[in-house]
């Protein structure tokens, strides 16, 4: 991990010694914070991508406190400007902010993962005379607020007009955000070589959670906020116990509903050696060979990276009937209803083994690879600015 950092690290400065490379590109992501997440963890791995191709990447986020990426951001020689803002923060002091960080940076390219609050950062880098302006949809979550829901015929007017770009990770994200068929659908691709199969870490890290060679464990990687529905996996699991008692879940993430989750286990009288609770981490790609199955039971999803990095590996998926089928990677979906028996979805979680990973070959030519997700984003940024 340490030389993957130190490669990184160099990269921002090495354009100069490769004399016939295009120009390097400047590119400003802006994200409400670097916290560990799928949007975040997919702008991280697009970065180095960028990198690599010798141009160089800053980024702005709006809340406060210290954000989970913030230490590598630094160690692979990005900026990070945070504007440390509150809820309250006025919107004239908020769009200055923005503003003022465009023009300190002056990026080629401006390219926002902020949701509706892109309005702002469309309008700033657009006054700011930024060539590129690119809005990206990663939800297909419908504004719970009366204010947002106002906002929405606004916005998808606006973007029209301040954003050069309209892109959504999947059909469903971009019909939320923008107008109708008014935008380009681009993949979240994922490091292919990172979650390919890997049967040593396997023994590793089962050997590390004191997992029996005989477990089966149930795995779910994503933060624990409401939306993820977790009470629903944790009734689940407990239903699967009464048919299995050499199962384990395994839970990869942390948030805001960690803490209600734990009590939800005791309510259902699961014991505490059935659940592994491993807080964030940086790899989850190393817990995925751990896992025999993945769920999947969000009320809504854009595009889930943990879907994808989960086909990669290899583990089949049972994941709510609502999520995209953008998701599929390689046939390893099973999609129920929340509305479908507990029994149901208990059954099908324990038929769902996994595969064996896909091969490299085939994923290497996927709109998955991360590698061509970053191609086709710099032929964007280089197409708009050369217009």
């Amino acid at each position: 991990m340490d030389s993957k950092i130190k490669k990184q690290n160099n990269l921002q400065k090495k354009s100069s010694a490769f004399p016939n490379r295009k120009k390097p590109l400047r590119i400003l992501f802006v994200n409400q914070t670097m916290n560990l997440g799928g949007i975040e963890t997919f702008l991280m791995t697009l970065t180095k991508e960028l990198l690599e191709q010798g141009n160089e990447v800053a980024f702005l986020c709006y809340k406060e406190g210290t954000y989970f990426y913030e230490k590598e951001i630094t160690k692979i020689g990005c900026k990070l400007y945070k504007l440390h803002e509150g809820k309250n923060t006025p919107h004239k002091k908020h769009f200055d902010n923005i503003r003022r960080i465009i023009r300190e940076y002056k990026p080629d390219v401006v390219h926002s993962c902020t949701y509706v609050d892109s309005i702002h950062v469309m309008l700033a880098a657009l006054l700011s005379g930024v060539k590129c302006r690119v809005t990206h949809s990663h939800t297909s979550e419908k504004p719970s607020e009366l204010k947002q829901t106002l906002k929405w015929p606004i916005a998808k007017v606006l973007f029209k007009i301040l954003a050069t770009d309209r892109i959504a990770c999947s059909k469903e994200a971009g019909k939320q955000l923008f107008a109708k068929n008014d935008y380009v659908v681009i993949k979240n691709g994922v490091d292919i070589k990172e979650f390919q199969y890997d049967p040593i870490a396997r023994k590793t890290i089962r050997s590390k959670l004191n997992i029996k060679e005989n477990e089966y464990v149930i795995g779910h990687i994503g933060r624990f906020h409401k939306v993820k529905n977790h009470t629903f996996i944790i009734d689940v699991f407990a239903k699967i116990l009464e048919k299995n008692k050499d199962c384990k879940l395994m839970l990869v993430g942390d948030g805001t509903e960690l803490n209600n989750i734990k009590l939800h286990i005791s309510k259902k009288k699961i014991p505490s050696n059935k659940v592994i609770l491993t807080g964030a981490v940086d790899n989850p790609s190393f817990y995925c060979n751990a896992m025999d199955t993945f769920i999947f039971p969000s009320f809504y999803e854009g595009l889930p990276m943990a879907l994808v990095e989960a086909g990669t590996n290899g583990l089949r998926v049972t994941a709510n009937s609502v999520i995209t089928r953008d998701a599929i990677v390689n046939n390893n979906i099973t999609f129920l209803s929340l509305d479908d028996d507990i029994d149901i979805w208990a059954n099908t979680v324990i038929a769902s083994k996994r595969n064996k990973s896909p091969k490299e070959s085939l994923l290497a030519k996927s709109e998955y690879n991360i590698k061509n997700t970053a191609r086709t984003f710099e032929k964007l940024y280089r197409r708009r600015i050369q217009k």
